[in-house]
């Protein structure tokens, strides 16, 4: 009866320290996975080129175009006086082709050279000449 005893006594102790042996394997496997991931093996990745920054003067050249007005941006002005108050949406159907975004890119460099003021900020703002 002893000597069955002592046996799965051995065993079981065997069974234990093989569990401890696979955790800490299991544990390492995990450890140098995640500083593999987090480590500078990974690839570089390229630096995007920036592109130089363009204010409302410059042209898509990136002279300097003195802060002139395209003519557009003349008729727009001559609405302007007109009228009291114009929305971007006023502006849409006196311009129908030219998209909302670029009416909008002509009155804010209408606002940056002090011709105009904008009055709101969302999609419903006016402008009002100065």
């Amino acid at each position: 009866m002893e000597n069955s005893s002592k046996l799965k006594l051995k065993k079981g102790f065997r069974s234990r320290k093989a569990i401890k042996v696979i955790l800490s394997v299991l544990v390492l496997v995990f450890i140098i996975k995640k500083v593999i991931t987090t480590s500078s093996l990974k690839k570089p990745q390229r630096a995007k080129a920036k592109s130089p920054q363009r204010n409302f003067y410059t042209s898509k050249t990136g002279k300097e175009d003195g802060g002139t007005l395209n003519v557009r941006q003349q008729k727009i002005q001559k609405y302007l006086k007109t009228k009291e108050m114009v929305s971007v949406k006023d502006l849409v159907k006196g311009f129908p082709d030219v998209t909302t975004r670029t009416l909008r890119r002509d009155m804010a460099k209408l606002e940056a050279l002090g011709i105009v003021k904008q009055k709101g900020k969302t999609k419903d703002s006016l402008y009002q000449i100065l």
